[in-house]
């Protein structure tokens, strides 16, 4: 296999109220993703649980994408050498924002958009 040909298999922990909702709206707006992208429904992203990870690259996963995790729980998948990206609740909701606002604009749906900012930067 060419290094080009290479295609990680990527299962992504969506939390039903947030994440999941932006790649459902994706979908409806007919928005494609690659299919080796696997997205998983879960009630909360940070409460899932490690054993369902540890499932995942016991079947072939080479990378996890959360909204969020518990502390101890990223660091105990470091020291696995499990990749795991963290997108955290602010990035993977505020994409979708003008998305939201814009389809609610003509009901009677009262809009309220936070103008806050991520609290959070890279050092």
């Amino acid at each position: 296999m060419q290094v080009n040909d290479y295609k990680p298999l990527i299962v992504a922990f969506c939390c039903n109220w947030c994440s999941y909702a932006g790649a459902d709206l994706a979908g409806n707006n007919r928005l494609n993703y690659p299919a080796d992208v696997k997205i998983i429904r879960v009630p909360c992203s940070c409460r899932v649980n490690p054993m369902f990870i540890l499932r995942a690259f016991e079947k072939g996963a080479d990378v996890i994408i959360t909204g969020d995790m518990k502390y101890h729980n990223m660091i105990d998948m470091t020291e696995l050498g499990i990749c795991v990206i963290d997108a955290g609740h602010y990035s993977t909701e505020i994409c979708v924002m003008d998305i939201f606002e814009d389809i609610l604009k003509d009901t009677d749906i009262e809009i309220i958009k936070s103008e806050n900012k991520d609290i959070f930067k890279l050092v």
